[in-house]
């Protein structure tokens, strides 16, 4: 006889509901208009330097300058991540005499990353060991390095 917890039954039962019913607009059957769409919201949070910044200014909203000697990173690198950032509605900024200052523009998204780390901790040698995201990783890097240098490659339209 196989034993069956109770979560396994919930989760099936769950998983079963989403297949039949939508849950707040979460279907199981999407266009491919909106995989686009999704995928590359998922994309603007998959560079570390965008991931470090949003987790920067969980605790409160801060300017460029307080990111730079924060993050460790070039002003130029956290400009143009947040220009990235702001257009895919991430984060938003307020301007206060000379200074801008950014802050999370939805606080379901720490809600998100929480649950990403939640969901990544428990998959951890999966994730470091899966070659199609190493090389993913690779060009990323080689991206970083163009930025430093002055040339702009992000995930939004206006770069």
């Amino acid at each position: 006889m196989q034993y069956v917890s109770l979560n396994d039954i919930i989760l099936y039962k769950t998983i079963r509901y989403m297949d039949k019913v939508a849950i707040g607009g979460l279907t199981m059957k999407k266009t491919e208009e909106q995989i686009e769409l999704y995928t590359k919201f998922f994309h603007g949070l998959s560079n570390p330097t965008r991931y470090n910044i949003i987790l920067a200014l969980i605790d409160k909203e801060k300017s460029v300058g307080e990111l730079v000697e924060e993050l460790g990173y070039s002003q130029s690198l956290i400009s143009m991540q947040l220009k990235c950032l702001k257009w895919c509605n991430f984060v938003t900024s307020i301007k206060e005499g000379k200074n801008i200052y950014y802050s999370i523009a939805d606080e379901r998204i720490v809600s998100l990353l929480q649950l990403g780390e939640i969901i990544a901790e428990g998959n951890t040698e999966q994730i470091c060991t899966c070659s199609v995201i190493q090389v993913e990783r690779s060009k990323m890097e080689k991206d970083v390095e163009i930025v430093e240098k002055g040339v702009a490659n992000c995930c939004c339209e206006d770069c």
